[in-house]
């Protein structure tokens, strides 16, 4: 199974209040991140949801404005400064922004005033690394105490104990990812059905809206399918971790029952085919 595209889309879904600022010509807006920023050389876009009171302000049919920012110095928080990947789908965020043309604006700071509740688009790829450098020294123990079983000359000793250990720390660190997957999923649901009440009621201007739009929700639908997809795999990996885990057998367990090598090593290789790509 592919691993979820993280890089799909970063967006910004809350109702907004929108004051013009005479001095730069710039209208101010606040709104809620809810996808990943793309980043290309030194800027980052971070796509905007704004509401009624903003889209008048800005002179745009669509809510859907795609935020360009500094990407080195310019996505800020209370904690200070952020990289793109240390955005949250929920995040509450602030920026000024100029003219909107063709769906984009640029801003010197995208300011975050309040974090949303999910994991950081940083925080999901290192879920994801953990847990696949796990599974890998799982399948790793494996290998060793086949070769060991199996009286390979030279082989490294393995006994099922440490296979155990390995086994209870990919648990651990998949249901950590599982967590982060399912939060950031719902958070992408909610922000797909918040773009989709925000269009304008007039039937000419709506069916404008959502062609414009329609490119952002397919990518946060794709991703929202691939987030739920892998979830849904790596809990059915976890329930029969857990199976293989009993296999195994506890701290003193002098050696495993027929079959269970074969069986843990296709379970874990299994895991890794599921985070382990692209990585």
């Amino acid at each position: 199974m592919p691993r979820p595209r993280m890089v799909c889309a970063a967006t910004a879904c809350a109702a907004l209040l929108a004051l013009p600022t005479a001095a730069s010509g710039a209208t101010t807006v606040r709104g809620t991140v809810v996808g990943e920023p793309t980043v290309r050389g030194t800027t980052a876009t971070v796509p905007v949801l704004v509401g009624e009171t903003g889209r008048r302000a800005l002179r745009v049919a669509t809510p859907l404005v795609r935020v360009r920012v500094p990407q080195a110095r310019g996505i800020r928080a209370s904690t200070g400064v952020l990289k793109p990947g240390g955005l949250r789908i929920g995040d509450r965020v602030r920026a000024a922004l100029g003219r909107v043309r063709d769906g984009r604006a640029s801003t010197a700071v995208l300011r975050v005033t309040a974090r949303g509740g999910t994991a950081s688009f940083d925080r999901l790829d290192a879920s994801r690394s953990r847990a696949r450098s796990q599974a890998q020294a799982a399948a790793d123990a494996v290998a060793r105490l086949d070769a060991t079983a199996s009286g390979v000359v030279g082989a490294p000793a393995e006994t099922p104990a440490q296979l155990r250990r390995f086994l209870l720390d990919l648990r651990y660190d998949l249901n950590v990812l599982v967590a982060d997957l399912r939060a950031s999923g719902q958070q992408t649901a909610d922000a797909v059905a918040r773009i989709e009440r925000e269009r304008p009621a007039d039937a000419r201007r709506r069916a404008a809206v959502e062609r414009r739009q329609r490119p952002l929700l397919d990518a946060l639908r794709r991703s929202q399918g691939d987030l739920d997809r892998t979830r849904t795999a790596l809990e059915d990996a976890v329930t029969r971790l857990d199976e293989a885990i009993l296999d195994v057998g506890g701290v003193s367990a002098p050696s495993l029952p027929v079959g269970t090598v074969g069986t843990v090593s296709d379970l874990v290789q299994g895991i890794l085919a599921i985070i382990g790509l692209d990585g």
